[in-house]
């Protein structure tokens, strides 16, 4: 058995000594260390059950499995990391089970720190939307207690917005998280594909069409945005796919008009330019009384 991981090596070339060259190595299973290789084994096989398990909440009812996810969480070793992950993302699916793991003592503060270090981008990337989707189940938590003091809970510059689906499937919710992940100023993203809804992190100058919008480039026709208002109403917004092909286009248009463009239409005006350039030029007659009233 064969994985492949990216490594960065010292190489030296014609022009540059100094110069990092990435090159694919393939680790096989044999050059593992013995206790590595216990240590896939048991995550493949955990990762294999939670594939074909419809209740994944199970497992974290099991003090030992949370504490296999936490000691494993310092680990450093891509093998181990990539699978750690991939078994984080389907824990992490939904809303009620992402709860359960934030819960999990240590296991956020070091989540972070593996953020930090150098693995393969995509690991990288997988891991912030584990982090994320633990972010927005707390919030989700919050948001849904009656007696919650919303300015005690709130980041002085952040701002929760609501957004809405008519349906969603896995592959959407994906799609949905990447393009709002991408999306400057987002601080963290939760997306329910049995609510049908996603609530989206945001700081205070981020406006929520733009959210909105970035969620429509998803593949969607309509989204609508759910707000509370602070009596207790409901307001609905939506949002449409020709909405935002009308507002590209606007902001295609250039701001200012071209000075060399002739926008009279010669045939049409009563007027034209050539004729309020000649009065002006021979400064004679009504033409030249009408350019000094126009000017």
């Amino acid at each position: 058995m064969t994985m492949e991981i990216n490594d960065k090596e010292e190489g030296l070339n014609n022009t540059d000594s100094s110069k990092n060259v990435v090159k694919r190595k393939t680790l096989r299973t044999s050059d593992l260390s013995e206790d590595e290789k216990m240590i896939l084994k048991t995550l493949r096989s955990y990762y294999k059950i939670l594939q074909e398990t419809k209740d994944v909440s199970y497992f974290l009812e099991d003090d030992t499995f949370n504490n296999i996810l936490v000691t494993l969480m310092d680990d450093r070793r891509h093998s181990i990391i990539t699978y750690l992950t991939k078994i984080l993302l389907i824990l992490t699916e939904k809303v009620d089970n992402a709860r359960k793991i934030a819960s999990i003592s240590g296991l956020q503060s070091k989540l972070a720190s593996a953020t930090e270090y150098d693995f393969p981008p995509k690991v990288l990337k997988y891991l912030l939307v584990v982090q994320s989707r633990l972010e927005s189940s707390k919030l989700q938590r919050n948001t849904t207690c009656r007696n919650l003091n919303r300015k005690m809970f709130y980041l002085k510059d952040a701002k929760q917005l609501v957004y809405q689906f008519d349906e969603l499937n896995e592959k959407q919710r994906d799609d949905v998280e990447k393009a709002l992940l991408s999306l400057k100023g987002v601080l963290s993203v939760s997306v329910d594909t049995e609510d049908l809804k996603c609530i989206v992190r945001v700081k205070e100058i981020v406006e929520s069409r733009e959210v909105a919008y970035r969620i429509l480039t998803a593949g969607f026709d309509m989204i609508k945005q759910i707000i509370n208002t602070s009596d207790g109403e409901m307001e609905v917004f939506e949002f449409y796919k020709d909405q935002l092909q009308d507002d590209n286009l606007i902001n295609n248009l250039p701001q200012y008009l071209d000075e060399h463009v002739d926008i009279f239409n010669p045939e049409n005006c009563i007027i034209t330019n050539d004729d309020l350039r000649k009065a002006e030029s021979s400064s004679k007659g009504w033409f030249s009384t009408i350019t000094s009233y126009l000017w």
